[in-house]
């Protein structure tokens, strides 16, 4: 399983650069200058919204994701290390859950596998910060009652609110609509920024 996703981590990469004339719209205000984002299907959306509003301001930006993946087939990717120790993000921002959420893994399982994931995403730089997005959509869905649980228990890692903010979901309910994941990408930017 470590084998294939490895591989397949390293086929889908996506790496955008930071424009050489970025607009600095409130960058000073960030005094990271590099943020990764980590994660399974969502990133695909969220990656490069996130990727537009931080190169705006300026601030470089990386995302790796795989579809259907959880954070415990990412524990131990020397491919994710690689990365992390080229990039040398501040902040690495991390969604993962929602496959976990429908495997009904325990509580116990959960914590351990995020705990981990977020260790190796330290990479020996205990500075740097993971920002946790549980999973959208946020409506209280029961399959994802044990990944909020876990988050609770998982120390080393923040873990933002945005239940209260109301975002279009799609049919399937596993998904945010773009415009969604648009609105998505400014709240976590501005929650940043509150956040320093």
């Amino acid at each position: 399983m470590k084998k294939l996703v490895s591989a397949l981590f390293s086929a889908t990469l996506s790496v955008f650069p930071a424009p050489a004339q970025a607009h600095h719209d409130g960058g000073s205000q960030f005094p990271e200058r590099r943020i990764a984002i980590v994660g399974d299907s969502h990133v695909e959306a969220l990656g490069p919204e996130l990727w537009s509003k931080f190169a705006e301001m300026g601030i470089g930006c990386q995302f790796k994701k795989e579809r259907g993946s959880r954070a415990e087939g990412w524990v131990g990717s020397q491919a994710l290390n690689r990365w992390l120790a080229e990039f040398d993000p501040q902040i690495v921002i991390v969604s993962f859950g929602t496959n976990e959420g429908m495997a009904k893994s325990t509580v116990e399982h959960l914590a351990a596998s995020f705990r981990a994931l977020a260790e190796q995403l330290k990479n020996r730089r205990p500075d740097r910060r993971i920002i946790w997005i549980a999973p959208p959509p946020f409506s209280k869905v029961p399959y994802l009652a044990n990944v909020y649980a876990a988050l609770s228990k998982t120390k080393g890692i923040e873990v933002p609110d945005f239940s209260k903010n109301v975002y279009n979901e799609n049919e399937t309910g596993a998904h945010l609509t773009r415009p969604a994941y648009r609105a998505l990408a400014d709240d976590i930017r501005i929650w940043l920024r509150d956040h320093p």
